[in-house]
């Protein structure tokens, strides 16, 4: 599924972003895709990305698209642009006559926010921070999640924590216990445990970086499953980093530091975004 992506920070869109765009355009742009809203329709979707001097752009046509989208009602989302005959489902027929942005109500969320809110604080997001706002799909797994905001990390946390447990652990003396127990086992990390998570994060950044491929594990359960390296031997001698083609430390501690400003959790979330 697609996400919306500024620099390392990800943002999910809960699987609705092609069917906003959509319905943007068939209720809003009467003369065809991207005569109205060129940067949106254009660059955002049909381009993935909007650059940083163009952001300004973007934000002035999502201010006017989300006044229009509120004078229209759930039975005028359109699904699929290029398949017109692909209706809304929705069991309770009432709710095709409530306010169009109900269907985009964004979940998991302590506040009531739609998809389109996403957009533009994203899109506010980009220009504070001087980047380009990107559209990105991936097949990974996993994910690091705190509240809304997604960490990238190529889908190998897995991978990581388990090289922790049987590479670098001591299970004589626990040295990595926030890292194994509460993330590794119960996939997440609440705010009274994330200063040990941090601290914990930088004793291991520099040991963890010594590690060879060779010394990779992929199993939290199994300590078995290990790579081979019948026809690149030579790769397992190679720095564990080059498996790790994001830094997952650094990732991690930009993740923890997020969760201490929301005083939320940080979890280790399915890639349904």
């Amino acid at each position: 599924m697609a996400h919306l992506q500024i620099g390392e920070v990800i943002i999910k869109t809960n699987g609705k972003l092609w069917t906003l765009f959509s319905t943007i355009s068939y209720n809003l742009e009467k003369d065809g895709w991207g005569t109205r809203y060129p940067v949106t329709m254009i660059g955002l979707c049909d381009n993935g990305i909007v650059k940083t001097e163009l952001l300004n752009d973007l934000l002035q046509e999502l201010a006017e698209i989300y006044t229009e989208l509120q004078k229209l009602k759930v039975k005028d989302v359109v699904v699929d642009y290029n398949n017109l005959d692909t209706k809304v489902e929705i069991e309770d027929a009432r709710l095709y006559e409530i306010d169009l942005l109900y269907f985009f109500d964004y979940e998991n969320t302590s506040e009531q926010i739609n998809l389109m809110d996403i957009l533009i604080y994203a899109t506010e997001t980009a220009i504070k921070l001087q980047m380009p706002l990107e559209i990105k799909s991936s097949s990974q797994p996993y994910a690091i999640q705190v509240e809304s905001y997604i960490f990238e990390d190529d889908g190998k946390i897995v991978e990581f924590l388990a090289t922790i447990k049987h590479k670098l652990e001591n299970e004589a003396n626990a040295k990595y216990p926030t890292i194994l127990n509460k993330f590794a086992l119960n996939s997440q990390v609440d705010p009274e445990d994330l200063n040990s998570f941090e601290n914990e994060l930088k004793a291991l950044e520099s040991e963890f970086k010594k590690l060879k491929v060779k010394d990779l594990h992929f199993s939290l359960e199994d300590k078995t499953q290990t790579p081979t390296f019948e026809e690149d031997p030579e790769y397992a001698e190679e720095n564990i980093m080059e498996y790790f083609t994001t830094d997952i430390i650094s990732t991690l501690l930009s993740a923890c530091k997020q969760a201490k400003e929301l005083n939320a959790s940080i979890h280790i979330a399915e890639r349904n975004f």
